[in-house]
């Protein structure tokens, strides 16, 4: 019997630090992939600082994505790698109704940029393991796991078209969301893109264990156009409501 449970405890620890050591594979493997973005605004007499946020490498050429609420109204951009590495990011397209834009930078060595992996959205359940990579409140390349907590959301998005969009199939998470994730990345274990963190519900402001992420699949579907065309057209139906009169 005592033979018994030590083994038993002995497979515990295994089980721990086989999940420790997938937790710091994915860490290593996709660190490099996210930013720090700091935005301020130009005034006449000085430049002021306007908030921060999240966001990570689309591909070689210097495309970034973030959340178009990161980067909206922003005259200055500066994009900053976990490395150390910084320069300037220019808005090269954004959809305020997915809630999604994207940035191009210019770096001299290309070596630095490392797109992720991108898995299909439609696949995800609830229950599935989730790492998400960002900046909360500043702190530069925080990892919080968690599991999906729900699928199939509906999400308002900010629309400047006043056509009240919602982002579908929006991914519900208990990782650890907080003010400066917005526009990082929600990971599966295998390190796959399922989703861009984009807002939580807390009267605080802080993770209460109820954070939403833009499902990979809108993103797959959405950042190609906004890095061609500049912005996204969403197809919509028009419907108009008035009274009727009889006779």
């Amino acid at each position: 019997k005592e033979d018994h449970q030590i083994t038993e405890g002995t497979s515990s620890i295994n089980v721990i630090k086989t999940i420790e050591q997938s937790f710091s594979r994915i860490y290593e493997e996709t660190k490099q992939s996210v930013v720090n973005i700091q935005t301020a605004t130009r005034t006449s007499t000085q430049i002021e600082t306007k908030g921060s946020g999240s966001g990570f490498v689309w591909d070689k050429v210097g495309h970034i994505v973030t959340n178009n609420h990161v980067i909206k109204d922003a005259d200055i951009i500066r994009v900053t790698f976990l490395d150390g590495t910084s320069t300037t990011g220019t808005v090269v397209g954004s959809d305020p109704d997915s809630d999604l834009a994207v940035l191009k930078i210019d770096l001299m060595n290309n070596e630095t940029l490392k797109p992720l992996r991108i898995a299909n959205s439609n696949e995800v359940f609830v229950g599935q393991l989730t790492i998400a990579l960002g900046n909360p409140f500043g702190f530069q390349g925080t990892m919080t796991t968690g599991i999906v907590s729900a699928v199939g959301r509906l999400l308002s998005a900010d629309s400047t078209q006043n056509r009240g969009y919602s982002i579908p199939d929006v991914i519900q998470t208990d990782a650890a969301i907080n003010p400066g994730n917005s526009g990082g990345v929600l990971l599966d274990s295998d390190a796959q893109l399922i989703g861009v963190p984009t807002a939580i519900i807390s009267r605080s402001q802080s993770s209460s264990g109820i954070g939403f992420a833009i499902p990979s699949n809108v993103v797959t579907k959405v950042i190609p156009q906004l890095i061609t065309n500049g912005r996204y057209e969403h197809p919509w139906l028009g419907v108009t409501i008035r009274s009727l009169t009889t006779g």
